[in-house]
């Protein structure tokens, strides 16, 4: 990750040099908005794309100041700044609206399709199926097969948030048919994962056990990109291993959470996972272990000013410590 922030800065310095010294506004805008979709997968930065924003005035190519207005949406909604997120995403619908191009017919249901995506963040759900709705729509009437089935999705995703299972089941499970049939291997792996987290809320833990162990082989297939993903599957595996009392299995798989939360830097989940793994050597009685990965997590949850997480993770350890005391 350090790796990462180092190249950003040299690029975004690069670039920077270029914007103060450049002649084609046009180009460098350009420049910018290719720069920004790396920056939207490693490590999302509003920056340039806003420096870009006053060049504006030189720019009479109205499609790129919709691209740019894009961008800004896409990279605000990575940072989960969905409210200028959703006014971006709006303004480029009406930039890409203006220039009435078949080219831009696309686009203009993609901002439809980030809008929707963001009140189904927000838990604006009847808003949420409204837009989504309407770009599934949109998107097969350009042919969008892709577009159209990850609409879908979402709206089995939504269902799934208001607890109608059965729906929602019927839905994702759809979506992940199109899915294969289209060789669109990361919203599959998505879909198994969803469904995996039905089956877990409805205490089947053995069909939830299959549809992580698909997802898992299938995110890992991906790469770099769905490292994330992974982490998270090993975590919702050693979820369903420890409802089963299953702790070798349990343990397996939260250390393997860990070592890929790590490698993440996501801190809050790597301390989450080492919680779990404190309370399945609690539960086989090894204290020594179990303290120690208290410990590492209330080390971690101090450092991210989680104090709830600290004082739940300390009452565990001195539970911990009254069982050593006792015996």
């Amino acid at each position: 990750m350090r790796l990462l922030e180092n190249e950003k800065e040299n690029i975004t310095y690069i670039l920077e040099q270029e914007i103060y010294n450049a002649t084609d506004k046009t180009a460098c805008v350009k420049l910018i908005i290719d720069f920004s979709n790396y920056l939207y997968w490693t490590i999302p930065s509003t920056m340039l794309l806003i420096q870009a924003l006053s060049f504006l005035n030189d720019i009479h190519d109205n499609e790129l100041k919709a691209e740019l207005s894009f961008a800004l949406g896409r990279m605000y909604e990575q940072m989960k700044k969905y409210a200028y997120a959703k006014d971006y995403f709006e303004k480029a619908k009406e930039q890409f609206e203006m220039l009435n191009i078949t080219e831009c017919k696309k686009r203009i249901v993609q901002c439809l399709k980030h809008s929707g995506e963001i009140s189904r963040y927000q838990k604006n759900f009847g808003e949420a199926k409204i837009t989504l709705s309407d770009a599934m729509t949109q998107f097969h009437k350009i042919g969008d097969n892709l577009g159209a089935n990850q609409c879908l999705h979402s709206l089995g995703l939504i269902e799934k948030m208001q607890h109608n299972y059965p729906i929602s089941k019927r839905i994702v499970t759809e979506a992940l048919i199109i899915y294969e049939q289209i060789d669109k291997t990361l919203g599959a792996a998505q879909c198994l994962f969803a469904l995996g987290n039905m089956e877990y809320d409805e205490d089947d833990y053995i069909a939830a056990y299959e549809f992580y162990q698909n997802a898992l082989t299938r995110f890992k297939k991906l790469g770099p990109s769905c490292e994330n993903y992974v982490a998270d599957v090993f975590c919702s595996l050693g979820n369903v291993a420890y409802m089963q009392n299953n702790c070798s299995e349990c343990e397996a798989f939260f250390l393997e959470a860990v070592k890929w939360y790590q490698k993440l830097n996501d801190k809050i989940s790597q301390a989450e996972a080492l919680q779990m793994l404190g309370k399945v050597a609690y539960m086989q009685k090894k204290c020594v272990e179990a303290k120690n990965a208290y410990m590492q997590a209330v080390k971690i949850f101090e450092n991210c000013d989680m104090q709830t997480s600290v004082s739940e993770t300390m009452k565990l350890l001195h539970e911990v410590e009254s069982y050593e005391s006792q015996h």
